[in-house]
Formats: structure tokens, sequence, C-alpha cells
């Protein structure tokens, strides 16, 4: 996510003879989670509440049946492409009937 160019400087820092400035917001940074979960919420926001939810980078989706659910991922999977939004398959759980 990037940042304003005028916060560039304020994440600036210099380790050794060079200065690195980042263009994306550094985890960590104060207010990060905040602007990282409005951006996905923003992202998502045709699937917000009535087929998904979001917390900060996890986002389950539901819906109360099983044909409901089969056209889900389909709309996810488009926003997805749509923002260039990548998932580590590894970390993706599907068709669970519960959530911790």
């Amino acid at each position: 996510m990037a940042h304003h160019d005028d916060s560039q400087e304020i994440f600036s820092f210099m380790p050794d003879d060079a200065i690195y400035t980042s263009t994306r917001v550094p985890q960590g940074a104060t207010d990060s989670a905040l602007r990282f979960q409005n951006q996905i919420q923003f992202m998502f926001d045709t699937l917000l509440y009535n087929a998904a939810v979001v917390w900060i980078d996890d986002v389950i989706l539901f819906s109360s049946t099983v044909e409901e659910f089969l056209q889900v991922p389909r709309k996810f999977l488009e926003l997805l492409r749509k923002f260039n939004i990548k998932m580590n398959i590894m970390k993706c759980k599907l068709f669970q009937f519960q959530v911790k």
C-alpha cells in the first residue's frame, strides 16, 4: 500500500552511507493496520457483510446455501484480479463450517 509522497521522508532511514526511502507503508507504522483494513474493506465493498467479512488480511466468505456459495468465490476472485491482489494458497482454508 503506497503512502503519500509527503510522508516518504518520514519513513526514510540511513543504515550506512546511503539513504533508503520506502514507497509503501511499512508494517508496524502507527496507523498502518487501520489504513490497510480500510483499503481492503473498500476493495471488497460489494461483498462486505452480505457474503464476506474482513479482518485486516483475513477474509471469510459465507452464504446461507451451498448454491449461493458457489457464486461467492467467483466474485471474490474477480475482485482480487481487479485490484491485483495475490493470495497464498497454503494459507487458504476452503469449505469450513466453523472458524476460530
